[in-house]
């Protein structure tokens, strides 16, 4: 199996992850700023929940057309599309290993 299909087929997976760090430091920053303790375990849960928000949108407007309740049945995400799951666990995962690191 090469890198490019254990990603689904292309490199977003990547490119989602360096933008969940981006993401990730910036939100650090800005909570540290606003004085909270807690500030990179909130800073960390930033690009965790972007990209799982933007995965169950896309599932959502998939299942849009053929069955009731889609905003439920997309929250299940063990069922998305592969290339959906690996564009939401790379980000989450480097989002946790920087967290760890920080910690």
């Amino acid at each position: 199996m090469t890198l490019r299909e254990f990603l689904g087929g292309d490199f977003t997976p990547v490119e989602h992850a360096l933008y969940g760090l981006l993401m990730q430091v910036v939100a650090i920053g800005i909570c540290k700023l606003l004085g909270f303790t807690d500030y990179i375990t909130m800073g960390t849960l930033v690009p965790i929940l972007w990209f799982w928000g933007r995965e169950h949108a896309q599932a959502e407007s998939l299942l849009r057309k053929n069955t009731t309740y889609p905003e439920l049945r997309a929250l299940a995400f063990w069922q998305w599309k592969y290339a959906s799951q690996m564009d939401w666990y790379c980000p989450v995962v480097l989002a946790v290993i920087v967290w760890g690191i920080l910690i």
